[in-house]
């Protein structure tokens, strides 16, 4: 498994948000569970270090239960998103193949059941299982409108079985057209095409497919600038500020402590200190 590229599908599932960020919110999520966990401990058995052996030991399971989970699902949304890659690069190279090479891999992806192959300006002409097939080798971005269906059904014979294949999607026109026409006329558009290149293994294969991801990958390079700028963001102000009412309030059930103070006086010291540094860059994106 190349772990550069894991990290990046693992940013990229989580909307783009960077290593900090998310370690940021890992270590605030498991210091609430590890608090919580060790004053209730303490209330139960009075014990300070049975309590922090508890607590340690609970929030190491529940970290190490949600970092398999993370993994899991990073895996699965690589994989599809690789199949995705996969599909992307076949119709590239489809789309830039010469006329005999296209001709030869459509062929190939229907079993060789294409008879009577002859070339033209925009793909091949053909039969197929009783069916009379005009293959076209567009561009799979844009659409094939209903025009130029009607132009392909009007080089063939009238009520006859046809077989249209595209790179690209049909319009809904195209298919209403279709529909109502005599004859069965059959339509795959290129997610169809794509869909069979998969189930019969003709993708491209897992290395092409990585490389590719490779090049879509613009990680950032994690630096202390941008951990500062996670950690005294203004959405995080709500949250300290949450943290220091709760530390203030425990000594109510579980009695005194000197530290208690001391962690409250850090969380409003820094839900302070991050809204005065956000109201400065407010101000400073302000025009003079």
């Amino acid at each position: 498994m190349n772990k550069r590229l894991l990290r990046y599908y693992k940013k990229k599932m989580y909307g783009g948000r960077s290593l900090a960020a998310r370690l940021i919110d890992l270590v605030f999520f498991r210091a609430v569970i590890f608090i919580i966990l060790f004053f209730a401990a303490f209330y139960i058995l009075r014990s300070l270090t049975l309590a922090l052996l508890i607590s340690v030991f609970i929030t190491a399971a529940v970290s190490f239960a949600v970092a398999i989970i993370k993994r899991k699902k990073a895996l699965k949304f690589m994989e599809k998103d690789l199949l995705r890659i996969k599909k992307k690069c076949l119709l590239e190279t489809l789309t830039f193949m010469s006329k005999e090479e296209f001709a030869k891999y459509i062929n190939s992806l229907f079993e060789n059941k294409f008879e009577k192959i002859e070339l033209t300006s925009d793909g091949f002409t053909a039969q197929y299982d009783k069916k009379a097939a005009y293959v076209l080798h567009n561009y799979p971005s844009g659409k094939c409108e209903a025009e130029r269906v009607l132009a392909i059904l009007r080089s063939f014979e009238k009520n006859k079985d046809v077989l249209i294949i595209s790179l690209c999607e049909f319009t809904e026109d195209a298919k209403k057209m279709c529909a109502r026409l005599p004859g069965r006329i059959e339509l795959i558009p290129g997610s169809e095409v794509l869909k069979i290149a998969g189930e019969r293994k003709m993708l491209p294969d897992e290395k092409t497919a990585q490389e590719n991801a490779k090049k879509e990958m613009e990680e950032k390079i994690i630096t202390f600038e941008e951990f500062k700028k996670t950690a005294f963001s203004r959405v995080k102000i709500k949250g300290y500020i949450i943290c220091g009412i709760a530390i203030m309030c425990w000594p109510l059930i579980s009695g005194f402590k000197f530290y208690y103070p001391l962690i409250a006086l850090l969380c409003f010291a820094l839900a302070i200190f991050t809204y005065k540094k956000s109201k400065t860059q407010k101000q400073n994106r302000q025009p003079g």
